[in-house]
């Protein structure tokens, strides 16, 4: 789901919950836990939209270093490169 999608969906749920069904029948300090969570995910989708900007921003790095790795720069062990890439992309400590 890309992070447009995101923001949309979470924007629908919190206009839906304010607006349609819950304003109805919601009681006051129902109302107060629906602008929180509403808050809450708004903080979320902003901290994520940040993390994939600068993800994006890193990814270069990691297949430049992988180039190096590979041309003996680094040493010669084939391996090595390719566990050191993957923690690049996804993340150290979450490849395995």
């Amino acid at each position: 789901m890309t992070i447009r999608k995101l923001i949309l969906s979470a924007a629908t749920a919190c206009l839906l919950a304010a607006f349609g069904y819950g304003s109805a029948h919601a009681q006051p300090p129902l109302l107060g836990i629906i602008q929180d969570f509403c808050e809450d995910v708004a903080q979320d989708s902003s901290d994520a939209q940040a993390e994939l900007g600068e993800a994006t921003a890193d990814l270069p790095d990691c297949a430049e270093e992988f180039d190096d790795c590979q041309s003996g720069l680094f040493g010669n062990d084939p391996v090595s490169c390719l566990v050191h890439y993957g923690e690049c992309n996804i993340g150290e400590g979450e490849l395995l």
